[in-house]
């Protein structure tokens, strides 16, 4: 344990080491809550599009699968494991890299960007089986997590158990999603085929997603002329 903890560290260090201002503000952006806003609103609209009135069971599901990533991750395992975040370390900390000498909270294990981001795309895949959109929202995830490693706030550890976390309460609850609601809401049923029967469907959702990303990329870049 004491050797995948110094490789651990020792991971960390390498891939915070390589940092450039325009990614400095760029993965700075990526991490962020607000700035996701869009994205969310026109998946959330594409769903009560789509389903119109049974749109309530698959919001349920997404709140469901967040709060179980959020609660497991921060209310759960980081004050049980106690894991202190690179930037915290008494070891390493003088050597993490930080923007704005952010260091977040104290305790990091596990990641909850990382739960939760991949608890979100693991459902959306599960509901939609769209390969596009879900190809976007687990390369989504993949940034917001690795965004966390570069801004000095995670182990990569820390990342993988919580990507853990939020597929495996996504899987839980899109079981129960299944076998509790489509069995006993018949309804419920029409409205995965309607989901699942487009092939263009969430492609606007795409689009305002990867706008977004240009916006932060562009907004980086002008930062730092302005720097």
């Amino acid at each position: 344990m004491n050797s995948l903890i110094q490789l651990d560290k020792e991971i960390l260090l390498y891939l915070n080491s390589f940092g450039a201002p325009v990614w400095d503000y760029f993965f700075w952006f990526f991490s962020g809550t607000l700035v996701w806003i869009p994205l969310y609103a026109s998946l959330l609209y594409l769903i009560i599009k789509k389903t119109q009135l049974n749109s309530l069971w698959i919001i349920l599901a997404i709140t469901l699968t967040i709060v179980l990533c959020d609660q497991i991750s921060s209310g759960l395992f980081k004050p049980l494991f106690e894991r202190l975040r690179p930037s915290h370390d008494y070891e390493i900390g003088n050597k993490v890299i930080l923007l704005h000498g952010f260091k977040a909270g104290k305790f990091g294990f596990v990641s909850s960007h990382a739960a939760n981001t991949f608890g979100l795309s693991t459902l959306i895949s599960l509901l939609f089986r769209n390969r596009t959109l879900s190809i976007f929202f687990i390369l989504w995830a993949t940034i917001n997590s690795y965004s966390r490693i570069y801004l000095g706030l995670h182990y990569l550890g820390d990342i993988i158990a919580g990507a853990l976390i939020g597929i495996l309460s996504a899987m839980f609850v899109f079981y129960l999603y299944k076998n509790i609601v489509l069995t006993k809401y018949s309804s419920n049923k029409t409205t995965i085929s309607t989901l699942r029967e487009d092939k263009n469907i969430g492609n606007n959702v795409i689009i305002v997603g990867l706008v977004s990303i240009a916006i932060m990329f562009l907004s980086s870049l002008q930062l730092i002329k302005i720097i």
